[in-house]
């Protein structure tokens, strides 16, 4: 079968073929025969790749002949015959692969997924690429917490053949080559002709510029989706490409904020049970700790905000720290094991702490009234719940819109700081709330019916268009 991309735009071809044919043949020649041969040197070039060909670019190209055929003779009643046949052998829904990495992830795509798996045009398939990094747990069975905790259909990476399966789109939630290389972009963009990158978080620290903007699937992509026109810019400016195939259309992990309420019913019963009535705040702390590049603050504030949380037990501490903080702990030689094993063990036991190591960190904005963050993804994305920020820069530490968040956002750098803001959070003080609310409304964008469901609409908008000779 032809995948609906080629199937529609052989459709296309034929009948701008069997125009022209009708008025001017020459004319025919001239202006189809280039293309044809364009798209068949394509796909042979596809065939030095990890993939090959897929099986639709097998059948496109046997057809492409076909019509050259046609075209040659200025055959109308051959080619309308050939229209129907190719009509039969075209899949009439766009087939889209998600490839989905941590579960940590997993909300960038999320309801994107959904909404392409509730539609009617698409078929919409789940593949789990495993990550890899020095720092991370390597006994977490991720693809088991996508099939039995969240009941998906999800093949492992190499059970599925792009080959065989010939989707149309291929969407990426992370732009680094720390996976299987059969997947690297330089490999799949031979055979899928429009692979879409959504971030896993919202970009913000500048330190990281380069990871944001100027990797190769970030420029090999036909829609890199951004959460906001402020971004966009960026992109544009710092890109390769001049932000040619950047759209700010919103990013998915917004949708988990528009009934805070009903998300609260999800905060797991042992949460419940220590947080009673009390206030919760949440601390972010972030892998990159040592001296240099990042953002991590974690042995600059860890005195100061267990402290307070030791002597104010009226109030509740819901820590969560990135998935590599503790392994990047230990291998930079900041703690040993036994020492960060010990200082879990510690905080594991008080009464008014929670420490959050779960594969999904959306409970921990539901539960909390407010956050303490360095300078990573939640800085923006927690600006979604509404509730107070209070952001911990580091001397060296640069984020984007460093002007509007330190106007619209509550910073810590000073001993003292964070107690006196934490007392404000305790006691309902929120100066900043309306300052912040503009700040983000102009920041982020978010589409009424929903940003997976934009996108979606979007993406099939954009695929009709480019279908269309």
């Amino acid at each position: 079968m032809l995948n609906f991309t080629r199937g529609t735009y052989l459709k296309s071809l034929c009948n701008r073929a069997h125009d022209l044919i009708k008025s001017n043949p020459d004319l025919a020649r001239e202006e189809i025969l280039p293309i044809i041969d364009r798209h068949l040197s394509k796909i042979q070039r596809s065939s030095t790749g990890y993939w090959g060909i897929t099986e639709s670019d097998m059948l496109y190209s046997k057809m492409l002949e076909q019509l050259k055929k046609f075209i040659m003779k200025a055959n109308t009643n051959g080619l309308t015959a050939f229209m129907k046949e190719a009509l039969s052998q075209t899949n009439d829904k766009v087939k889209i692969v998600f490839l989905a990495q941590e579960t940590v992830c997993w909300s960038s795509l999320e309801s994107f997924y959904f909404a392409c798996k509730q539609d009617e045009r698409f078929i919409a398939q789940l593949v789990y690429i495993p990550f890899t990094h020095v720092n991370a747990d390597e006994a977490i069975d991720y693809l088991k917490i996508y099939r039995e905790d969240r009941g998906l259909s999800i093949v492992n990476y190499d059970e599925y053949s792009l080959t065989a399966e010939s989707p149309d789109i291929a969407v990426y939630v992370k732009p680094y080559d720390c996976i299987p290389m059969q997947y690297y972009i330089t490999d799949v963009d031979k055979v899928i002709n429009r692979c879409i990158l959504i971030s896993y978080g919202f970009e913000i620290a500048s330190w990281a510029i380069d990871y944001h903007f100027k990797l190769p699937l970030q420029y090999k992509a036909w829609k890199f989706i951004v959460y906001g026109d402020k971004l966009k810019e960026l992109a544009a400016q710092h890109g390769y490409n001049n932000g040619r195939n950047v759209v700010a259309w919103g990013h998915p992990r917004a949708d988990y904020y528009n009934n805070l309420e009903k998300s609260r019913e999800n905060i797991p019963d042992d949460w419940r049970k220590k947080i009673k009535n009390r206030k919760v705040v949440l601390w972010n702390t972030q892998h990159t700790v040592t001296d240099g590049t990042g953002c991590g603050t974690f042995f600059k504030w860890k005195n100061e905000v267990l402290s307070y949380f030791d002597n104010n037990l009226d109030i509740v501490l819901l820590w969560r720290p990135h998935p590599l903080m503790f392994g990047a702990i230990a291998n930079n030689g900041l703690m040993t094991d036994a020492e960060v094993q010990q200082l879990i063990s510690i905080v594991e036991k008080k009464d008014n702490i929670i420490l959050d190591c779960s594969p999904d960190y959306r409970n921990s904005f539901y539960a909390s009234d407010a956050i303490i963050t360095d300078g990573t993804s939640f800085l923006i994305e927690y600006l979604c719940t509404e509730k107070p920020l209070i952001y911990t820069p580091r001397e060296d530490d640069s984020v984007y819109f460093q002007d509007e968040i330190c106007e619209n956002i509550y910073i810590a750098k000073e001993e003292g700081d964070i107690i006196k803001l934490l007392d404000d959070i305790k006691c309902g003080t929120d100066l900043l709330k309306e300052k912040r609310l503009s700040f983000a409304k102009n920041l982020l964008r978010i589409n009424p019916e929903g940003n997976g469901e934009y996108i979606k609409n979007q993406i099939y908008i954009n695929l009709m268009q480019e279908l269309e000779i």
